[in-house]
């Protein structure tokens, strides 16, 4: 099960599968260069075209898997900054391009072969890397106590219910557009438990953001530590952790979020919730 950590560059967070795939394809286009310099056919066109074909087959594919969700709201479909996406289908057509250009094309034999091949062999060694270190952070939430915006104790963790724990804050534009969306999907999942985790942020700057919302979310802690995103090691924001009804982070997504991508992690903590009539994220 997927745990999708962001990795901090600077000012700004990445999600690993897309650091992962910038890496395979600098690797990729250097093949290319160096074939190129020595004097066979240039196939960094050939390259680009086919991780276009590529990404747009795992993207259609992701769509077809969640078109309920995407039914409601078909614009969403062109937002892929909630990294909707299949791997395998991708590939798949990856391979498929290659081997057409391969048929087609003879000149661009050996170079387009020798470029794919090391992108794709960088993206499946970063790719077992990065799920190695996702098994070792599928660890149980910690028993972290926080305030509510009356300044009571709260203690985070809820026994024997899935959660969606959302670490969030007034001044990040993309938790402020995913902040009703994720409102909406609580208010239609009783059995789901949705903690809006602000970081330590005043109960005032949280309480005035959120009377702007057309609905409240119910559960809103402040972390006035950011004692849950320290022990994640977690550097950004929008973050969210799934959570199973034992405890246990199964999935943890880094950015914005769509209902699709919510109904995908909801999957990897609670695979029925979503299949009942009329109860869509």
């Amino acid at each position: 099960m997927p745990v999708d950590k962001g990795i901090a560059l600077g000012p700004f967070l990445f999600p690993a599968a897309v650091l992962v795939l910038a890496a395979a394809l600098i690797v990729a286009l250097a093949v290319a260069g160096a074939l190129r310099r020595r004097g066979k056919a240039d196939a960094q066109t050939a390259l680009w075209s086919t991780l276009a074909l590529a990404l747009l087959a795992a993207r259609m594919a992701f769509i077809i898997r969640r078109w309920p969700q995407y039914q409601a709201s078909p614009w969403s479909m062109l937002n892929i900054r909630d990294g909707g996406f299949m791997a395998w289908p991708g590939v798949v057509v990856l391979v498929l391009s290659v081997a057409l250009v391969f048929w087609r094309r003879s000149r661009l034999r050996l170079p387009l072969t020798a470029a794919s091949l090391s992108g794709l062999g960088v993206w499946l060694l970063a790719t077992l890397a990065v799920t190695q270190l996702s098994a070792a952070s599928q660890r149980p939430l910690p028993d972290l106590t926080l305030h509510d915006l009356k300044g009571a104790t709260q203690p985070l963790r809820h026994a024997g219910t899935p959660m969606v724990v959302n670490l969030w804050a007034t001044w990040c534009p993309p938790c402020r557009r995913e902040m009703p969306m994720l409102v909406h999907a609580e208010a239609q999942m009783p059995a789901v438990r949705f903690v809006f985790v602000d970081q330590a942020e005043s109960p005032a700057t949280v309480r005035a953001y959120l009377q702007t919302l057309q609905r409240m979310p119910e559960h809103v802690l402040i972390d006035d530590g950011q004692h849950l995103a320290r022990h994640f090691t977690i550097r950004g924001t929008p973050t969210t952790l799934f959570v199973d009804a034992r405890g246990i982070v199964r999935d943890i997504h880094t950015g914005e979020l769509s209902a699709a991508t919510l109904a995908d992690g909801l999957s990897y903590v609670t695979p029925s919730a979503l299949d009942r009539p009329g109860v869509s994220p």
